[in-house]
């Protein structure tokens, strides 16, 4: 307990603390916007106006009130509580702890104070019930995302953790009435929401009838709580061991990779929201995963390269280490569309097809940018990329991608390898080429 009143003397009159009018300020707005716009005079009418932190700003709240928390203790090394005796993990428990009160009190905030608002105006007796559910609800719906956004701040620093923050309200959005919610975290403190507030996920009101009114509340609400307990280790364990693969990942963290996988991820999304998801499937195929695993390359040499010879003399298998650590970026982008994918549609074999065909081609796109730039330039290597980008919208997305002409387009296997025959042949190759470029750049590489 003398942990937990420490941290909460500390959080006092910090910056999360004040973060909490956010909640005020969003209740008045949406009271301000309802009398503005809507010349309906009730409470039903009222509760739709949450409908805009429910969707657009509950999961970056928490993400800000993470961020802000972290950058406390990296500005202040702690606090002095490092070098007190006190277990490492019963403080971070102890924080998060109060991140978790503190998300339960803004979220309140966000919720109640439309009780007196309507009274004011003469809708009647409040629907506390209602109101109070819907912010415990949003609340435990997103202790998933807290304690994930705890551990990642601690990985990846503060602020990547907001651009996490508003890629996982954006998904969760999307996919709130998706029959593959379950699929989906960032969907947990939206869905169970939606039937109290009396709207769809883009806000416009619930039809008589509509299926969404019999929604029930507690299968995600388990599923947040449960996933929130699994990463509670994560959230709370030792500091990680700057290993030289950790080492080469906090290396990059801040170049422009981040960002620019992050707003890939979100053209993706919007694309999923507008179009249908075979646009999805091509926006992927010929644009983002070539153009992508190539411009990772290009970026991370570009922020190796100047120091390379001194990360030679630290360990010699930094070369390997560079590209397991781009690798994993491929990986987990390509498994975050292909859960888009079939989010937005797509049935799971098809997704499961374009992950199997995606993944050694991004990797094959990834070793062969990266050999060109070590061994001859990265005008070559860019250029490469882009001509590789021009042949795949040529060859795989136009009508000769129905013939054997397909084969001439490599950098868009993964939209035209749409049969398990193409799909076989287009692993190997490319598991192949990967293999001989990435022997390629660690030899070239480890020569400095």
């Amino acid at each position: 307990m003398s942990v937990l009143r420490a941290e909460l003397l500390r959080t006092r009159r910090s910056t999360p603390a004040y973060l909490l009018w956010v909640g005020p300020v969003v209740a008045l707005l949406s009271v301000a916007g309802q009398l503005l716009v809507s010349r309906q005079r009730s409470w039903s009418s009222l509760l739709m106006w949450h409908v805009g932190y429910v969707t657009a700003f509950a999961a970056v709240l928490v993400a800000l009130l993470v961020a802000f928390v972290e950058r406390r203790e990296r500005r202040s090394r702690g606090g002095g509580t490092r070098w007190r005796a006190t277990r490492p993990s019963a403080t971070r428990a102890a924080r998060l702890v109060v991140l978790a009160g503190l998300s339960l009190a803004a979220s309140l905030l966000v919720f109640l104070p439309y009780t007196p608002a309507g009274m004011v105006l003469g809708f009647g007796a409040p629907p506390l019930a209602v109101l109070t559910s819907a912010a415990l609800l949003v609340w435990a719906g997103g202790l998933c995302w807290l304690v994930a956004a705890t551990a990642a701040a601690r990985l990846l620093g503060p602020w990547p953790v907001v651009g996490l923050g508003v890629a996982w309200q954006v998904v969760g959005t999307v996919s709130a009435e998706s029959d593959t919610w379950w699929l989906v975290p960032p969907a947990w403190a939206v869905r169970p929401v939606l039937p109290l507030i009396g709207v769809h996920f883009n806000g416009v009101p619930l039809e008589p009838g509509s299926p969404v009114w019999s929604l029930p509340w507690w299968p995600p609400v388990l599923a947040s709580v449960l996933l929130a307990a699994v990463l509670v280790p994560a959230a709370v364990s030792g500091p990680l061991r700057p290993g030289p693969v950790i080492a080469v990942a906090t290396s990059l963290r801040r170049t422009a990779i981040g960002p620019l996988a992050g707003a890939a991820l979100l053209v993706l999304v919007a694309v999923a929201v507008v179009y249908p998801v075979q646009r999805v499937v091509a926006v992927f195929g010929l644009a983002v995963l070539p153009g992508g695993s190539a411009a990772l390359a290009i970026l991370a040499w570009q922020a190796q390269e100047p120091a390379w010879r001194v990360v030679l003399t630290r360990g010699a298998h930094a070369p390997r280490d560079l590209l397991a650590v781009l690798g994993a970026v491929v990986v987990v982008v390509t498994v975050v569309v292909a859960g888009l994918l079939v989010v937005a549609g797509a049935p799971v074999g098809d997704a499961a097809l374009h992950l199997a065909v995606a993944v050694p081609l991004g990797w094959a796109v990834l070793a062969v940018t990266l050999w060109l730039q070590v061994r001859l330039h990265v005008a070559v290597a860019a250029v490469a990329g882009l001509l590789g980008v021009t042949g795949g919208v040529l060859f795989g997305g136009s009508v000769l991608a129905a013939t054997p002409l397909w084969l001439a387009g490599p950098a868009a296997w993964a939209l035209s390898a749409t049969t398990p025959d193409r799909a076989a042949l287009a692993v190997a190759v490319s598991l192949a080429v990967a293999l001989v470029a990435g022997a390629g750049f660690v030899r070239t590489a480890s020569r400095g």
